[in-house]
């Protein structure tokens, strides 16, 4: 919970700073992968719980895994966009 706090400080700063866009972008990604890494054992458990004991397809976890961390990112990206639009237009 700290981590997302924590990652909402970087479009604040770069829409106070009104640094480009693709600082938010690249940020986003950042704390995207941070939060993923730091979440793989929640991953893990949910892949034992769904497969139990047998081995899951390689190419389906890929899919599934490379899925979850787009959907984190994108909605990293929607609140990290908003944040930095709004701090950069009323600053």
């Amino acid at each position: 919970m700290i981590e997302l706090l924590l990652s909402l400080l970087g479009p604040v700063y770069f829409g106070y700073q009104h640094d480009p866009y693709a600082a938010v972008v690249i940020w986003a990604l950042i704390t995207s992968a941070l939060f993923f890494w730091r979440s793989r054992d929640a991953l893990q458990r949910s892949r034992k719980h769904a497969y139990g004991t047998e081995k899951a397809p390689a190419t389906s976890m890929i899919f599934i895994t490379a899925l979850i961390f787009i959907s984190i990112a994108v909605v990293f990206l929607g609140v990290h966009s908003a944040l930095y639009f709004l701090v950069a237009r009323f600053v």
